[in-house]
């Protein structure tokens, strides 16, 4: 009887404090989508929501490889994995916006008060500066790959209308050629760079944007992937381009919209685009969270594999995979055997110079590859 009363008493007192918990997390939630939304509303404050999101989606692949090593069973949440360790406590909740992961307790720790006083205020803009650092970042290694085809379209969009108005027939293919290259560079970049992007985030080094061989790799141990998230792309981006679009036709749609004076559209118009920045935010996070976990699942069953070393993770990889337990390699023979855990196709063989594991990788592989061996999943 006193054990059961015992529980019962127990339980009373966890479910008040499991409420306080998930009141503070739904106001986390909401003060970073207001403050999202509300830096979404100029090109230069973007810069600082993008590289949010990268943070976000180097705490996301850590929390898809704690998945795969059998967190929930071992730690129950992801949040109690995260504060076991010193290491990644800071990346136990959703990044900040402007200050410190932890900032109370990082102000509280500085000795003596002429310390604190010189210390706040960059702890109070830790988060800011790393925010806008990341996104520039970011945002930069995306250009490269994609300005030449937005300057391509640009011009193909220049020359159609200078055609329409000349009448020179004879130009008239410069256009449309102009375009179509544009576009067929368009979907060749686009083929990397939502992968090469989480390796940005994940290992937090612009550099390692640009490992082809890498990324092509990962890509190449499930090439499905990019079917499947250019899909994921497709859909996200069709309810933006409606709501994009959506306040032209207005006026067509509601006659009240004519009489509107300037100043009168313009707040409406204000409005109108910041509550669309909460959604358009949150599916750009979406996007960036699925593409984590693709990325993580790549990474991870490369190492059982054995087509991705351990010394081709950045540190903070390694470190995190190491924390987990590590990654138990798949027997040789039983790999066809094996489900990749995700619902894709994945390549059970190394191609030549795919691995670093040398002749004796590659070898027991080659049967395979010649009969092109996949498996559905």
């Amino acid at each position: 009887m006193n054990t059961t009363t015992s529980f019962i008493d127990q339980g009373a007192k966890t479910q008040p404090r499991r409420l306080v918990v998930a009141a503070k997390l739904s106001i986390a939630f909401v003060w970073k989508l207001l403050v999202a939304a509300f830096m979404c509303q100029n090109p230069i404050f973007a810069v600082f929501a993008v590289g949010w999101v990268y943070r976000l989606a180097q705490r996301g692949v850590v929390k898809q490889w704690w998945k795969r090593s059998g967190g929930k069973e071992r730690d129950g949440s992801f949040r109690a994995y995260m504060e076991s360790h010193e290491s990644t406590l800071d990346a136990a909740t959703f990044p900040n916006w402007f200050a410190a992961q932890r900032w109370v307790e990082r102000i509280r720790a500085e000795s003596g008060w002429w310390s604190r006083v010189k210390r706040t205020p960059g702890i109070l803009t830790r988060s800011l500066r790393a925010n806008f650092v990341v996104g520039l970042k970011a945002m930069l290694n995306v250009w490269a790959f994609t300005l030449p085809a937005g300057i391509l379209w640009t011009f193909a969009w220049y020359a159609g209308w200078t055609n329409s108005f000349t009448k020179g027939y004879e130009t008239a293919f410069v256009g449309p050629t102009t375009g179509l290259l544009g576009v067929a560079l368009f979907i060749v970049a686009m083929m990397y760079v939502p992968f090469a992007q989480l390796r940005q985030a994940s290992t937090g080094d612009w550099r390692r944007f640009l490992e082809f061989r890498f990324v092509w790799r990962l890509l190449r141990l499930k090439p499905l992937t990019v079917v499947w998230v250019a899909a994921a792309f497709s859909l996200a981006t069709l309810p933006v381009m409606i709501l994009k679009t959506l306040p032209g036709f207005l006026p067509q749609m509601n006659e009240s919209f004519i009489n509107l004076t300037d100043a009168e559209a313009l707040a409406f118009l204000n409005k109108y685009w910041f509550r669309t920045s909460v959604f358009v935010f949150a599916v750009f996070a979406w996007l960036k969270l699925y593409v984590a976990r693709r990325y993580a699942d790549s990474i991870w069953d490369g190492l059982r594999s054995g087509a991705v070393s351990m010394e081709e993770l950045s540190p903070n990889e390694r470190e995190a995979i190491e924390g987990l337990g590590g990654v138990e390699p798949i027997a040789r023979g039983a790999a066809r055997d094996r489900p990749s855990g995700d619902g894709g196709w994945r390549a059970h063989s190394a191609d030549r110079g795919v691995g670093r594991s040398g002749n004796d990788l590659v070898q027991p592989c080659r049967a395979d590859i010649r009969h092109g061996v996949f498996e559905l999943s």
